[in-house]
């Protein structure tokens, strides 16, 4: 009987599907002084309904904004000051897919920071 279980399980079982736990990767850099550019990329297990909306907080202001539903993307930002008070935001339009993100700060004077925020963490 144990051997026409495991022989059922090995030639019958289906794969096992695993969920993609990819993070979305979110990249701040300051090129010049308030010149900042912002990317990021979600994974494909988002839909584009609920595509995340990033962009900095005040002083920062848009220059050129991203297509909205965009999975990956580019936004442009002039900060007053620099983008070392500004406040990175990531909002789903539908619900929080519950992934981590990471997220990548290049200022102009070559520093760089990196965290993993948490899936509640909505801003850093």
């Amino acid at each position: 009987m144990l051997r026409l279980l495991v022989f059922a399980l090995i030639f019958f079982g289906g794969a096992a599907q695993a969920h993609d736990s990819r993070p979305l990767y979110v990249e701040v850099i300051e090129s010049g002084v308030g010149d900042v550019s912002v990317k990021w990329m979600a994974p494909a297990s988002i839909s584009a309904a609920d595509a995340p909306v990033v962009a900095l907080g005040p002083p920062c202001v848009v220059v050129v904004g991203a297509d909205a539903g965009a999975l990956h993307g580019q936004s442009r930002y002039r900060c007053s000051g620099g983008v070392k008070d500004a406040t990175l935001s990531i909002n789903y339009p539908l619900y929080n897919p519950s992934i981590s993100t990471l997220a990548r700060i290049r200022f102009e004077d070559g520093q760089i920071r990196t965290a993993v925020l948490e899936p509640s963490q909505t801003s850093w």
